[in-house]
């Protein structure tokens, strides 16, 4: 081959190399660029979803507390009734007895003309029936709510309480409790009493709605559509119909501006009144974070990209010499695109499972280890109890020295009880002023002196804001896992007791 020829040889053999390497170089630069950004998409897309589960947690969790709630005013109710049926049988049967001995045959509809609201009056003889009664209608079905007394001269007196009275009462108390319910971060309940479930307008009433107050009483339409064209009263109302309850998302006004947002909300039907019960969040923080970390990847990519076509471009003239260059710089470029994914990951897994006001475990890490130690005292054949305290009136150190004040003492009593408890435990913020403690390895017997313990360095700590002292106390409820049981028996059970606590005078602890 001649020099010309050799020539032309080289500069087709050093064209072609040196294209092939820019080829391969920008393919494989892109490949792994298009790979990251992937599992970078992938990964955040999983935390979206972990934070989205423990939002969709917190909101069932407000929701079955109100539940619950609605079975302890149930309950006291009844106990208030019954005490206040055995005064009026007391009274109606003195009153029937001083009008049988002044005529035989009493005028019994001018002697209980007035008692005709709350309760089913009966006048009848003991082996007979009624002779006259001040109205039919559907009675409660507690026994203790239905009483009789027999009289002088053969006569018996039956009162029982009227079922429409009791559950009038009864929804009197339930919204009281569910208006007056403070949630953080603008949130609320809302309830709708559902008039038609096959949907359609006017299918159910807005009792409650605090963000609209001025729409309490209003008709609701499942053909209402929010800024996206969903249907949300229509999405609730076929979810409590086919399982009783349903998350979903949609977009509302904000409660303190006009701004329509996203939000998740949770509903849960209460079958004995047809009221859907609901609470939400708005995912303004969620979308905001995921957008922010998306736009710096972004950021990143870009920046990255215009280094590799600057090595390309470098490498038409150093060919395999650049090359090498240019791999120690995308695997530098590689390294520090995962250093900064897994710095953004860090931050997500915090923002996932940390209460941000105190920087102690949220309730679904707190809830995750529970199941943890569940499964630990099963395999070890280890007790432990559980401490649920709430920090008594707080409402009041809110109303009187502003919600500042109460984010402080929350902070400080978590400072607080953290270094007080054991390193072993656990200790997590188990919703607005509530913490729930994990005492690991340890008894009933064990647990009280430490609740104890816990509950005087409160007491005696000099809580301040500014230049006001605050009077801090806990009201604790503690109770030992059995065997067996589920994790919400054993929070039950410490509910319970917090309550009686609370019922007992506060500033104390319960098992």
């Amino acid at each position: 081959m001649d020099k010309i020829g050799l020539k032309n040889f080289r500069r087709i053999y050093y064209t072609g190399m040196i294209l092939l390497i820019i080829l391969i170089s920008s393919a494989t630069g892109l490949s792994l660029f298009r790979f990251q950004k992937n599992e970078y998409n992938r990964r955040s897309s999983q935390l979206r979803e972990s934070i989205m589960e423990q939002k969709k947690l917190y909101l069932q969790s407000i929701i079955r507390e109100k539940f619950s709630d609605i079975l302890f005013m149930e309950h006291s109710l009844n106990k208030q009734e019954e005490e206040k049926l055995t005064l009026a049988l007391a009274l109606y049967s003195e009153k029937t007895r001083n009008a049988l001995t002044l005529t035989p045959h009493p005028n019994w509809e001018s002697l209980f003309f007035r008692e005709n609201n709350m309760y089913r009056i009966g006048i009848g003889h003991p082996d007979g029936g009624e002779i006259w009664n001040n109205g039919d209608s559907p009675l409660t079905n507690n026994p203790s709510l239905n009483r009789s007394s027999i009289l002088q001269k053969d006569y018996l007196l039956s009162i029982s309480l009227r079922k429409d009275y009791f559950d009038e009462k009864l929804k009197e108390n339930i919204l009281f409790n569910l208006t007056h319910t403070e949630l953080p971060d603008n949130e609320y309940i809302w309830v709708n009493q559902v008039i038609d479930y096959n949907g359609g307008d006017n299918y159910a009433i807005r009792l409650l709605h605090p963000n609209l107050p001025h729409t309490e009483g209003d008709f609701l339409s499942t053909n209402t559509t929010d800024i996206n064209g969903n249907k949300p009263y229509l999405e609730e109302l076929e979810g409590v119909k086919e399982k009783g309850e349903i998350i979903f998302d949609y977009y509302f006004k904000e409660k303190t501006s006009n701004r329509i947002s996203h939000k998740l909300s949770y509903a849960r039907l209460c079958e004995k009144f047809d009221w859907i019960i609901a609470t939400g969040v708005y995912l303004n923080d969620v979308d905001a974070l995921i957008q922010r970390e998306q736009e710096k990847m972004d950021r990143i990519f870009q920046r990255e990209l215009q280094i590799l076509m600057l090595t390309t471009s470098l490498i038409i003239f150093i060919a395999l010499i650049a090359l090498n260059q240019f791999e120690k710089l995308l695997q530098q470029a590689i390294r520090e695109y995962t250093k900064r994914l897994e710095e953004a990951k860090n931050k997500l897994e915090i923002f996932a499972f940390m209460d941000p006001l105190t920087n102690l475990l949220n309730r679904r890490a707190i809830y995750d280890r529970l199941n943890e130690e569940i499964a630990r005292s099963t395999r070890f054949e280890k007790e432990f109890c559980l401490i649920i305290a709430d920090l008594d009136n707080f409402k009041k150190i809110n109303d009187t020295l502003g919600h500042q004040a109460g984010d402080r003492v929350l902070t400080e009593l978590a400072k607080l009880l953290k270094k007080e408890i054991r390193a072993n435990d656990a200790l997590g913020r188990w919703g607005g002023e509530e913490f729930l403690i994990l005492l690991e390895s340890t008894d009933l017997k064990t647990s009280v002196p430490i609740g104890e313990k816990l509950r005087r360095a409160v007491e005696n700590y000099p809580f301040r804001w500014e230049t006001e002292e605050i009077k801090v106390t806990l009201t604790m409820g503690v109770t030992q896992y059995r065997p067996g049981e589920s994790i919400e028996d054993t929070i039950q059970r410490a509910d319970e007791n917090l309550y009686k606590g609370k019922n007992a005078g506060r500033n104390r602890v319960v098992s």
